[in-house]
């Protein structure tokens, strides 16, 4: 029934909650494949040592290349009807495969979203995203609520997806070192017809204050820009229509408004930090954006952001006050 896919790169610390988490499942109908991304620590003999408990866990080896291109590797091993990927520092709850196959059996669906939590080390939760406003989306809405993280977000380890669908229509992730997830997540909601939520928190993401994918560099702004550039391109081939590009407009303003927010709090330099604002001045998609209307598919609260974010210097200082009571983004 599942296919659980699982890159795995030196998280010797954290794998074993993982992959016992996925071990001790209340069903049974699964296949594990854990892809080991070049890891230098003992992720690969855990891994190893996981598949001679359980026939239903299988570890291939890879050189270092990046998590997108370690689960397009696990993606081509998968023989399951479900796909579902899991990042090898987090864990899940035990009947997450069950609550998604019962609801799976009832439904003709694409892609089922299930609520996620965002933990600390010390077990603090720090943010949950449940209580979905929708049963069930369908038609072109799902791209669009996809493109601005509405009820949709651009992570891939909170939904389980129809392989044949992933399989029909080529959808891997790209060859990119970062958010490689969320290229692949609209990409698969553009070509979704109909989705499901589930509203109960069934995976929890550990936040690691030193990981790689909390850094906050100039890099992340370039890498950015070119993602945007590889979405417009691939998702509207033939020019987006006047609702899409409001859509992925307003996907524009948010999602630099996030990195802003971010780098306010994690860029230490005033230089390097003034210098990702310009990064963001420059690009071709941003003034676009801020010249349409698509400021009104936002909620309040983001399009007050995007107003604060365009003065860099009044954010700093708001990111300063807060980070002296401790008040940070996850």
């Amino acid at each position: 029934m599942f296919s659980i896919v699982v890159p795995v790169y030196n998280v010797e610390k954290y794998l074993y909650k993982c992959l016992s988490s996925i071990s001790n499942q209340t069903i049974e109908d699964f296949e594990v494949i854990l892809i080991d991304d070049g890891s230098t620590d003992l992720s690969l003999q855990i891994c190893k040592n996981f598949c001679l408990k359980d026939s239903r866990f299988k570890v291939y080896t890879k050189k270092n290349e990046g998590q997108g291109i370690a689960r397009n590797l696990g993606m081509s091993y998968a023989k399951g009807e479900y796909l579902s990927f899991i990042d090898s520092d987090d864990w899940i709850e035990s009947n997450l495969y069950e609550v998604a196959y019962k609801t799976l059996i009832h439904n003709d669906i694409d892609f089922l979203s299930f609520g996620v939590d965002f933990v600390r080390a010390d077990g603090v939760q720090i943010k949950k995203f449940t209580n979905y406003k929708f049963d069930t989306i369908s038609g072109p809405e799902i791209f669009y609520r996809a493109l601005i993280d509405d009820q949709i977000l651009s992570i891939v380890w909170n939904k389980i997806f129809r392989r044949e669908l992933l399989q029909s229509n080529n959808l891997i992730f790209p060859d990119i070192r970062a958010i490689e997830d969320i290229y692949f997540s609209r990409a698969v909601a553009q070509k979704s017809k109909k989705i499901v939520f589930v509203n109960e928190i069934l995976y929890h993401a550990l936040i690691r204050p030193n990981s790689s994918s909390r850094a906050m560099t100039i890099q992340s702004f370039l890498d950015a820009g070119c993602l945007l550039k590889m979405e417009y391109e691939n998702f509207f081939r033939d020019g987006p229509n006047e609702l899409e590009l409001q859509y992925f407009s307003a996907h524009v303003l948010k999602f630099y408004t996030y990195l802003q927010i971010q780098s306010s709090f994690r860029v230490k330099s005033n230089s390097e930090y003034i210098d990702c604002f310009n990064i963001i001045n420059n690009n071709i998609f941003y003034n676009k954006s801020l010249k349409l209307a698509s400021m009104r598919k936002l909620p309040f609260k983001n399009r007050c952001m995007v107003l604060v974010c365009r003065s860099p210097f009044v954010l700093r200082i708001i990111s300063k006050i807060l980070n002296f009571f401790h008040i940070t983004p996850y």
